[in-house]
């Protein structure tokens, strides 16, 4: 069975919403973003077969070299990546929906303890060095479909980033994901 067909099989098992229940309008929405998400998986696990396996080490200059050369090969694949391509603008309002339905006080306080502010950077860039992530509070994931291995939700600021932890890189931002008192950093 190839790497592609195997993750797609992972992410029909994973990906939707978890808490069940949508009315089919969101159904299709949130359907979507697992397409589209899939997809990218797809994308990094094609490229990632053409390069070295990740060894263990305790090199750091080793293991960033083999983040960067992913990274790397993701880019040369990606057809012009943009914001919003997986972020759509109906994912994005749909996502926008279920965070301000789950977004407590409590919740916008773990959000933005570590908080790094947002990022200048694009879409398809590497998440910068040094740089805090904050914890996604557990109401946050139960909320949103669920992600294949190494993708995560994070926030920077009151955005909503999809990091691909494999390649350090930045897939994905969704503007002013949540609201919360000190989020305009």
């Amino acid at each position: 069975m190839s790497t592609g067909l195997l993750l797609s099989v992972v992410l029909a098992l994973t990906c939707g919403n978890p808490t069940g229940g949508t009315a089919p309008a969101d159904a299709g929405i949130t359907g979507d973003f697992c397409a589209r998400i899939a997809a990218y998986a797809t994308l990094r696990g094609e490229v990632q077969e053409d390069l070295p396996a990740f060894q263990i080490t305790d090199d750091v200059s080793a293991i960033r070299g083999s983040v960067r050369a992913l990274a790397a090969r993701i880019r040369a694949a990606q057809q012009r990546p943009i914001e919003g391509e997986i972020f759509t603008p109906r994912i994005s309002d749909q996502f926008r929906t279920r965070l301000r339905l789950a977004v407590t006080d409590e919740t916008c306080g773990t959000i933005m303890t570590d908080n790094p502010g947002r990022l200048s950077r694009p879409v398809s860039q590497d998440y910068p060095e040094g740089k805090p992530l904050t914890t996604t509070p557990a109401t946050i994931l139960r909320t949103l479909p669920g992600l294949p291995p190494d993708i995560e939700y994070r926030f920077v600021g009151p955005d909503l980033i999809l990091l691909d932890t494999r390649a350090n890189l930045v897939i994905d931002r969704m503007a002013d994901a949540v609201q919360c008192v000190d989020s305009e950093s």
